[in-house]
């Protein structure tokens, strides 16, 4: 939404070098992620830190890992289609594909009560007398 077509195609062509250097380093870091299936190459991740900062660069992988997320339930939901029609998808099983589906359902819910009871609770400031 609001991406000029031009900028889109340049975008998948990989053609980083047009965009600005700061927006660069952030494409290509989330490229480098993309390809290296979350396996970061520490220089990569130095390159990221030194342009974006420790906590910017902490920040963008929540949203890399959600977007890696996406794409496999999108894709493992397109193989089930698939399926369906009678085509199944090559190297994929029914079983994995309804484990991948219906797994979101267990595991999104356990691990969000595993991080809620990871949480130490905050001390309170105390009053000065």
């Amino acid at each position: 939404m609001g991406v000029p077509e031009s900028e889109l195609q340049r975008l998948m062509a990989g053609d980083l070098g047009s965009f600005p250097p700061h927006e660069a380093v952030g494409l290509a870091f989330a490229q480098h992620y993309a390809e290296s299936q979350g396996q970061i190459d520490p220089a990569t991740w130095q390159r990221l830190v030194e342009t974006y900062g420790e906590e910017t660069a902490q920040d963008t992988m929540p949203y890399l890992r959600m977007i890696t997320f996406g794409n496999l339930y999108g894709n493992t939901f397109d193989a089930l289609l698939s399926r369906l029609a009678g085509k199944p998808a090559p190297g994929s099983s029914l079983w994995s594909e309804l484990g991948v589906l219906l797994g979101v359902f267990v595991l999104v819910p356990l691990e969000l009560l595993r991080r809620l009871g990871s949480k130490k609770p905050q001390k309170q400031p105390q009053p000065s007398a």
